[in-house]
């Protein structure tokens, strides 16, 4: 019997929780590591994986993603696992997204042996999913419903009045589950973004926790330039010990292409337009793409989605109704590289975290884009590491994962630097993703004690978290 299932030797190891920082050995048996060593005896392990000049990380994690949806198939997850995630929270889009009985349905023909965890939407088990303003007590069944199930909290969108919105937090709180809120309510859905972000922090207070999602989505310019409003969510962010956030490199956003009497249906496609002085009709949205501003999702296979441009995304919108997904570049880097980059007076990140809110949609630059950063000089590789992994691991109360230390899950993102890009990972100690080239089957689920019974039922493997001991409420 060997000691170790794989050793992974001759690589810098970068792990800030535990300030290593230098060339180690790792030794991997049963998902866990349990070695780390300046000469690992390679006799002792089953296989053994030469990484020199490489650069070993804890699995990067990301807080914000979009994979359940049923039409997507295995193209997100294996976009994810692509770029060197290893661990991903799905955040619920529709009403009846979000639902961990559709990770589990969706994971054998799907999944590439990423960590999944299930934020659900809070419409998802109410009596109607559409009401505005739920009673207190429908809102709980619904979030109980939703973690017996499996998922590891909630998500609350925009369109609940601003009572409900503040009873969605106040349930989850007194649950001691995590929420988690894309700003908005239906006192301020014509307002801008950035309105929607200071009536959250004001509505928390002091007293309630919540995770404010994708913290740029609300700096886009609509009121001021991009730069100011970056400054003031910063400013209303530091010193909130109550709120976690998260944030994103991509300049992209992602919304429907749909029309309704000539006029696009999303919201964020009308503003988006309205940003660059455009019609917000289907004349308007026609000229944006072909003026190249407004970008034609095309998902090629089961493996790709491709950003079209001008006359050629035009015919593909045209040729599916109109129904074609989109992307603006209205993530301007004069606002997301300070969300990224600022530290408060204790000299910790303001925004906790960097996401993607992506998965199908190509949003998934954690780790291209992070470096990036590293290369220019705004962040060090430790602080890379806060921001793509520990950090988040903390949000969420993943206590085993965020580091590479003795008994820590063996997820792990290889960089090559050089490159700027993520070379390997592995996940519970299995290769999932080797130069590009995704070969992870399954996945293992991240649930709570309360969905523990529904999951174990699957068959998966899982791993328990306790949000009592996660940053939103310690």
């Amino acid at each position: 019997m060997k000691d170790y299932d794989i050793a992974l030797k001759g690589a810098r190891l970068v792990d800030p929780a535990n300030g290593v920082d230098g060339l180690k050995d790792l030794g991997i048996k049963d998902g866990k590591v349990v070695a780390i060593e300046d000469d690992l005896d390679t006799t002792r392990a089953c296989s053994v994986v030469y990484v020199q000049g490489k650069v070993l990380v804890p699995g990067v994690i990301d807080p914000h993603a979009h994979f359940l949806s049923a039409q997507l198939g295995p193209r997100p997850h294996r976009m994810m696992a692509r770029e060197g995630m290893v661990t991903a929270v799905d955040m619920a889009g529709g009403p009846l997204e979000g639902r961990m009985e559709d990770v589990l349905a969706s994971l054998p023909a799907n999944g590439v042996g990423m960590n999944v965890a299930v934020m659900t939407n809070a419409r998802a088990y109410l009596p109607s999913p559409t009401a505005q303003s739920p009673s207190r007590n429908d809102l709980k069944k619904g979030f109980e419903t939703a973690v017996e199930n499996g998922a590891i909290g909630i998500k609350v969108l925009g369109r609940f009045t601003p009572e409900a919105t503040r009873a969605a937090v106040e349930i989850a709180n007194d649950m001691r589950i995590h929420v988690t809120h894309h700003c908005g309510t239906s006192a301020n859905v014509d307002k801008p973004a950035f309105d929607a972000l200071g009536d959250t922090i004001e509505m928390v207070g002091g007293d309630l926790r919540l995770h404010i999602a994708h913290i740029q989505h609300y700096c886009r310019g609509e009121s001021k330039r991009p730069l100011e409003e970056a400054l003031d969510a910063l400013a209303m962010l530091e010193g909130k010990d109550n709120i976690v956030s998260d944030s994103l490199l991509s300049p992209y956003n992602s919304c429907s292409g749909e029309l309704s009497d000539g006029k696009p249906v999303d919201s964020q496609t009308r503003m988006c337009l309205q940003l660059k002085d455009y019609p917000a009709s289907e004349e308007g949205l026609e000229r944006a793409i072909l003026d190249g501003y407004a970008l034609v999702q095309f998902m090629v296979g089961e493996s790709d989605t491709l950003l079209l441009r001008k006359a050629e995304a035009l015919r593909l919108w045209r040729g599916n109704d109109a129904k074609t997904r989109l992307c603006f570049p209205v993530n301007v880097p004069e606002a997301t590289i300070p969300l990224a980059i600022s530290k408060d007076r204790k000299g910790n990140f303001v925004v906790n975290a960097i996401s993607t809110d992506g998965g199908v949609t190509p949003k998934n630059v954690q780790v291209r884009s992070g470096l990036a950063l590293v290369r220019f000089g705004a962040m060090s590789l430790d602080e890379f590491v806060l921001k793509t992994s520990y950090n988040a691991s903390r949000m969420f109360g993943m206590l085993d994962k965020g580091h590479l230390g003795v008994g820590a899950d063996a997820d792990i993102t290889v960089l090559d630097l050089s490159r700027g890009e993520a070379v390997m990972s592995l996940a519970s100690g299995k290769v999932i993703m080797v130069d590009g080239v995704v070969v992870g089957r399954g996945g293992t689920i991240i649930t709570t004690e309360r969905g523990e019974a529904r999951v174990k039922t699957s068959g998966f493997p899982y791993r328990l978290i306790d949000s009592e001991k996660s940053r939103l409420y310690t």
